[in-house]
């Protein structure tokens, strides 16, 4: 018996082939249904299974109606095979499949795949192999509503499984650099969900590091199509600023191989890695790494006056004019050993103008005779505030000593809104 062979694919169309002949079609719904359902649940309530399939009639017409698709799906089987053993077995309450068949379930290889605790490029692939589309793509029984409500989640449980398999991949294609492959990967996860900015921005961003301002106008005109269409809304600000660059024949050219005074570098990790450990290469290294709490405005500015009094000499840093230790003073207390005289606050507005310029000052200051290099981790966490020091601080670095540089894991806002002004460059080792 173990010579007969049954092959169930429910990822994508489904397809049942017995020792190599499709028989599919030789089945009923119902009764294909029914196999469907045993072979994913493993083992199921007869009692269960005749609700779920005739959940309209009566206890006994249910019953019935099982015990007919069960003998003529073993009638199908017998026609191949003279055994009298059926492909479904069952005791006084459960349906199972009858382990003297060889039986390949391809959601079963799946989930045994998936559940790998080392998901290399390779374990990724081939579980994007696997996912032929969705679970038992195209079938649905018309009159058995518990079953079909049954079908619509574990079509949700296994997309969700492998948008995750197409996240990872993301990620290993991402840092190889692999723009062809990142965009074959955006675009299959838009054909789940054409209604997600994000994965739209993400291939615009890719066309672009490609070059390939053309079909990034394509995307960008398809989502605005799409979002009007569907959900009648325009995209975000951020989005909208994307065109001014796609129009920009300059950008790419500035975007892969300019590395000016007026740069801010984008590090991978393994670029932060690198520059870490050759900091002698590359002056004073000042990393401050922004911390996701909101409302707590100034963070940034705060850890960075740390990292400047934990670098440089007191004796060194007392030179600098008294008055900017007295702006500081206001968003970090450590500037009071370097105050020498009272001082009295202003606005609110005016003092944050003052703050900038103080912490400008001193950063001039600590410039002017080694080069710093300033390093913001992951810079989708950091305030408000401290941003528009950012953008301020990057408008006047032609004056100073200085290299910006930062990490983010995602394509936040803020450097949509840098990339307005600025030139974002790749780190040149």
């Amino acid at each position: 018996m173990k010579n007969n062979k049954i092959q169930i694919n429910m990822l994508g169309s489904p397809k049942i082939t017995y020792n190599g002949t499709d028989i599919t079609d030789k089945l009923s719904y119902k009764s294909a249904g029914i196999l469907y359902y045993v072979s994913a649940n493993n083992c199921s309530s007869r009692e269960k299974i005749a609700y779920t399939f005739w959940e309209g009639s009566s206890e006994d017409a249910a019953k019935y109606n099982l015990r007919y698709n069960l003998w003529s799906m073993n009638k199908i089987f017998k026609s191949s095979n003279k055994d009298d053993e059926p492909i479904l077995e069952w005791n006084k309450n459960n349906l199972f499949l009858n382990e003297n068949y060889e039986v390949d379930i391809d959601i079963k290889k799946y989930s045994k795949e998936l559940k790998s605790e080392d998901l290399d490029l390779k374990s990724l692939i081939k579980l994007k192999s696997l996912y032929k589309g969705e679970f038992l793509e195209g079938f649905y029984l018309k009159d058995s509503f518990s079953f079909n409500d049954w079908l619509f989640f574990e079509r949700e449980k296994y997309q969700k499984k492998h948008i995750k398999v197409l996240e990872n991949l993301l990620t290993i294609y991402k840092k190889e650099k692999n723009y062809d492959k990142i965009i074959n990967i955006l675009n299959e996860m838009l054909n789940f969900n054409s209604l997600d900015e994000n994965l739209y921005v993400e291939l615009i961003k890719m066309y672009l590091e490609k070059g390939d301002r053309a079909n990034a106008l394509v995307i960008y005109n398809k989502c605005v199509h799409v979002l009007r269409q569907e959900l009648n809304i325009s995209p975000k600000k951020s989005t909208e600023k994307l065109l001014k660059i796609i129009k920009n024949k300059n950008y790419q050219t500035k975007y892969k191989f300019s590395n000016t005074s007026s740069d801010i570098v984008r590090l991978e990790q393994d670029d932060l890695d690198y520059l870490l450990e050759n900091m002698d290469q590359y002056g004073n290294v000042l990393m401050v790494k922004c911390i996701p709490i909101e409302n707590l405005n100034y963070c940034f500015m705060a850890s960075l006056i740390d990292k400047i009094i934990d670098f440089y000499p007191k004796d060194f840093l007392m030179e600098a004019r008294s008055g900017i230790w007295n702006d500081i003073y206001r968003i970090n207390t450590r500037a009071a050993e370097f105050i020498v005289k009272n001082f009295s606050f202003t606005s609110t507005e005016t003092e944050r103008n003052r703050l900038y310029y103080s912490l400008l000052e001193l950063i001039g200051y600590i410039t002017k005779d080694k080069k710093t290099l300033i390093i913001s981790k992951d810079i989708q966490f950091i305030d408000k505030y401290s941003f528009d020091f950012i953008k301020f601080l990057l408008f006047k670095k032609d004056d100073l000593n200085l290299e910006i540089m930062f990490t983010s894991n995602n394509d936040t806002n803020y450097l949509i809104e840098i990339e307005q002004y600025f030139n974002l460059s790749k780190f040149i080792k």
